[in-house]
């Protein structure tokens, strides 16, 4: 059986961000699987809408003199940091996948790199995992990371396209002929992925008013700093943040990751303006959204995701069963009853969406890495 000193699991934006983080793991046995057609690009290549985020976020976690500085000079690279606003998530997934092919392409000998699934991660009694993949090959690694991104949920169990569907659709579609006969479109959900879907049905021909969009909290948007919010109107839907739990200790904005930016927070301001005659039900009871729900001929839902895990298993049964999987501060995955997973790392948004003000992907990269690097020089250590 073949033996690594790390298996990360999942080559997305998560993965990739892990190893090109941490230039330090290239002196280490290590295997990285993925099952997607295009290592690094992920679920973005489907994506046919704009980001929340700002182009000039992606990819500051590369040190330009490591081994892996060549990546901020590729072309879709620098294209995609140069955009100081949203952009195309076809560009970030380019540039995700331009970047992975160098980090496959440059890899050290003792690296494998493979389009493969993992079925499941055993936990065997004296340590370390088992990587059990879905043909039947096994793969034993000192220490495990879980970067395999995360998967729209069904929030109930009415029927509903969910938003990351209607997101890849192409605008040149017509929503008549998708949707035939229908009149009234529901989308439940107020973050950037329903707005997103907003835009989407408006691209389509659905005309303004005939959407409502419902969904229990209200909006965040987000501010460079509570100053601004603070000096800003504020609309009656507009989420009211708590300075001490929804601004960023480390940059001072507020709803880093959760508020909407760019084209979803204008089409916030034209709604709750009265300008984009959209029906916005806030409806923290959930009572309005059945009946919106019940009365649409459509409903999009848009109310977030869940960690997409493989089978995490302890002699045959599973340990962890949670819908949003958790780690402690170093990335050490939790259980269902809040226990460390030991040799196995998170390498996600935990919880998932951002629940916490500290999550901050880019730095998590670097401190994920440090963690399990740390971890497999200690493991090193104990056994000479």
């Amino acid at each position: 059986m073949d033996h690594f000193d790390i298996a990360v699991i999942g080559f997305g934006i998560r993965g990739l961000g892990l190893i090109t983080a941490n230039p330090e793991l290239r002196g280490h046995r290590v295997l990285i699987v993925d099952s997607g057609r295009r290592f690094g690009a992920g679920a973005f290549v489907r994506i046919l809408s704009e980001s929340n985020s700002n182009g000039s976020d992606f990819f500051n976690w590369v040190d330009g003199d490591g081994p892996y500085g060549p990546i901020l000079d590729l072309a879709s690279v620098r294209d995609l940091r140069s955009r100081a606003d949203c952009f195309d998530l076809q560009l970030l997934a380019q540039a995700l996948a331009d970047a992975a092919e160098f980090v496959r392409a440059t890899a050290p000998s003792h690296w494998s790199i493979a389009r493969d699934a993992v079925a499941a991660v055993d936990l065997p009694t004296d340590g370390g995992t088992t990587l059990r993949f879905a043909h039947g090959r096994t793969v034993r690694a000192d220490r495990a990371v879980l970067a395999c991104g995360v998967r729209e949920r069904r929030a109930s169990a009415y029927e509903a396209v969910l938003s990351s569907t209607l997101l890849a659709v192409p605008d040149e579609a017509r929503a008549e002929e998708l949707f035939p006969g229908a009149r009234r479109f529901t989308i439940v959900g107020t973050a950037h992925s329903a707005f997103s879907a907003l835009a989407k049905l408006s691209a389509l021909g659905v005309e303004a008013e005939a959407v409502t969009m419902t969904g229990r909290s209200p909006v965040r948007l987000h501010y460079p700093s509570y100053d601004a919010y603070r000096r800003d109107g504020h609309p009656v839907a507009e989420a009211v943040p708590d300075p001490t739990e929804d601004v960023c200790p480390r940059t001072g904005q507020v709803f880093r990751y959760h508020g909407l930016r760019n084209r979803s927070r204008a089409l916030f301001g034209d709604v709750s303006q009265g300008r984009l005659p959209v029906r916005l039900v806030i409806d923290p009871s959930g009572e309005s959204t059945r009946r919106e729900i019940e009365a649409a001929d459509v409903v999009i839902q848009a109310t977030g995701y869940v960690s997409d895990l493989p089978g995490i298993e302890r002699t045959g049964r599973r340990v962890v069963t949670a819908p949003v999987a958790l780690c402690d501060g170093d990335g050490v995955l939790l259980d269902a009853d809040g226990r460390r997973v030991e040799d196995v790392y998170l390498m996600g948004c935990d919880p998932y969406p951002y629940k916490s003000r500290f999550t901050d992907p880019t730095v998590q990269y670097i401190d994920r890495g440090s963690a399990v690097l740390a971890a497999l020089e200690a493991g090193r250590h104990a056994n000479t």
